[in-house]
């Protein structure tokens, strides 16, 4: 089974509706599919989760999740449709159909999907939303649909997980640094951890512990580009696979080993009054500011 999630500035673009059909159309003909959809778009869209949580001021904390629930629930239908028109065999997991069980874990009860996948080639379930014990609609944290995809993953005992993301996999480094950016290839559970610490949640943070104790690979990738970062189990091959830069401070993401400071060192061995502090996961330095754009 193919498991991918589509983010909400994806689904904001309506070009990206014919590259999602030709990338669905394109698998069945080998697997079937399990979609999950994000609400769409940021703040002030109709139908994004912010633009929806400013509407729930005097609401009760149930009211509220019902009121946020309508992004995934319009996303989902709205892409359904869409893939019916196209001809695919589509179905919709409809709201009092979500059963993913949230008490003090997750449950997901994979039969439900298995029979749906006996008549439909495609299933789409709105991210992000799950039901309390007493059957009630509430939502997950933020950025809970990348969760979803996880849990349906390990539900339904599949190894790969695809994000679909509007960036080309994880970058190296923050915009201002460096213009040519490169993606990385691959980062292992902990690195991608540390690193979003820093950078801020590519994946969440919960849905990313989940998928290492299930050993799941999660792809992030861009419907533009076969270019992909994989988290997964291993290491980053080489000694820094990022760098960010925050006020004074230099980070350098990777190897914290002998052999990679010395190689550090030799490199600014031209620079004055640089502190070396080596943490878990990266190499911190404290530069003075005015040696900070010829460092970098």
């Amino acid at each position: 089974m193919f498991i991918c999630k589509f983010g909400g500035t994806i689904l904001n673009d309506s070009k990206n509706y014919t590259k999602i059909f030709r990338l669905i159309n394109r698998k069945i003909k080998k697997d079937k599919v399990l979609v999950i959809v994000s609400a769409i778009g940021r703040i002030n869209d109709p139908y994004s989760t912010d633009t929806l949580m400013k509407q729930t001021s005097y609401l009760n904390e149930l009211e509220k999740d019902s009121m946020i629930s309508i992004g995934e629930q319009y996303s989902s239908l709205k892409l359904t449709n869409y893939l019916k028109q196209k001809g695919l065999k589509t179905r919709c997991v409809l709201l009092n159909e979500i059963n993913l069980k949230i008490k003090e874990n997750y449950e997901v009860y994979p039969y439900f999907y298995e029979e749906l996948f006996n008549d439909y080639d495609c299933v789409i379930v709105p991210g992000f939303l799950g039901k309390n014990e007493f059957g009630y609609i509430k939502t997950l944290p933020r950025g809970g649909s990348d969760l979803t995809a996880i849990l349906m993953a390990k539900y339904l005992n599949e190894k790969d997980v695809y994000l679909y993301k509007d960036t080309i996999g994880i970058y190296s480094c923050n915009d201002d640094i460096i213009h040519n950016k490169e993606t990385i290839s691959r980062l292992s559970y902990d690195q991608a951890n540390t690193y979003f610490s820093y950078t801020g949640e590519v994946v969440q943070t919960n849905a990313l512990e989940i998928a290492k104790q299930e050993n799941i690979k999660v792809h992030i990738c861009n419907l533009n580009s076969r270019i992909e970062t994989i988290i997964h189990n291993q290491d980053y091959p080489y000694c820094i696979y990022g760098i960010m830069n925050i006020e004074n401070k230099i980070y350098l993401f990777g190897k914290t080993d002998e052999y990679t400071l010395t190689v550090i060192k030799d490199f600014l061995r031209a620079y004055r009054n640089i502190q070396y502090n080596v943490r878990i996961g990266f190499i911190e330095l404290v530069v003075d500011k005015i040696f900070i754009d010829d460092i970098l």
